[in-house]
C-alpha cells in the first residue's frame, strides 16, 4: 500500500468504530486474528499499510494519555489548557482509563476527586507495557544465560590477567590449538 500521509482525525474514527482494538470488556479484545483483520481493514480504509495505522494509533492513544495527566497534575501546579486538535475526539477513551487518589501539597488533604492520576487500567497501554517489559526481561535473561563453556572459559580470565602481555598470547594460542586438536579427533571418531 501506499506509504502516504495519514488521515488522522478518520483513523481516530475507525479505531472508535472498533472496540476490541481498545476496550478490554468487549469480547474479542483478546482475539489477535480479529484484531488483525480490524487493522489490515483499517489500513486498506486509510489507503496504508495496516502497522503504519497501528502504529500512528499507539501515537495518538500514548498522546491522549499524557493529556490526560497534564490536566490532572497535582494541586497547586496550574492547569493549561489542553491545546491538541485530537484531545475531544479521544475523549472515548476516557472510560478505559482509571483514576487513583493522589496526594496534595498541603499536609493532611488527600484529593479523592478527579484530579487523580490516570492510566489504562487494564487495557491496552498496560498491555502493551507489560509485552515490552518481558520482551526486555527476556534478552537481558538470554544476555546471562550462557553456556558452561562460556563461564568456565571466563574462569581463565583473571588468571590471563596476571600473565604478561606475550604470555597471554601464547596462552590463548596454546588453548585455541588444543580445542582445535579434540575438534579435529571427534570428527575423526565420527567419520569412522
Amino acid at each position: 500500500m501506499a506509504n502516504k500521509q495519514l488521515d488522522e482525525e478518520k483513523l481516530i474514527m475507525l479505531v472508535q468504530e472498533n472496540r476490541q482494538l481498545w476496550d478490554r470488556r468487549d469480547i474479542n479484545y483478546k482475539d489477535f486474528g480479529v484484531k488483525k483483520n480490524t487493522w489490515r481493514s483499517i489500513g486498506e480504509q486509510l489507503n496504508v499499510d495496516d502497522i503504519i495505522a497501528k502504529n500512528r494509533w499507539r501515537y495518538l492513544r500514548d498522546t491522549y494519555c499524557r493529556k490526560i495527566i497534564e490536566i490532572n497534575q497535582p494541586s497547586g501546579s496550574g492547569c493549561k489548557p489542553i491545546q491538541w486538535k485530537h484531545f475531544d475526539q479521544m475523549g472515548f477513551l476516557k472510560d478505559t482509563l482509571a483514576s487513583r487518589p493522589r496526594m496534595g501539597n498541603v499536609e493532611g488533604k488527600e484529593e479523592n476527586s478527579n484530579e487523580g492520576q490516570y492510566w489504562m487500567q487494564d487495557g491496552p497501554v498496560l498491555d502493551d507495557v507489560l509485552t515490552l517489559e518481558k520482551e526486555r526481561h527476556e534478552v537481558t535473561k538470554k544476555r546471562f544465560e550462557h553456556s558452561g563453556n562460556y563461564h568456565a572459559m571466563l574462569s581463565f580470565v583473571p588468571l590471563l590477567d596476571r600473565l604478561t602481555e606475550e604470555d597471554q598470547m601464547d596462552a590463548r594460542e596454546q588453548i585455541i590449538k588444543f580445542a582445535h586438536q579434540i575438534i579435529r579427533e571427534k570428527k575423526k571418531n565420527y567419520r569412522v
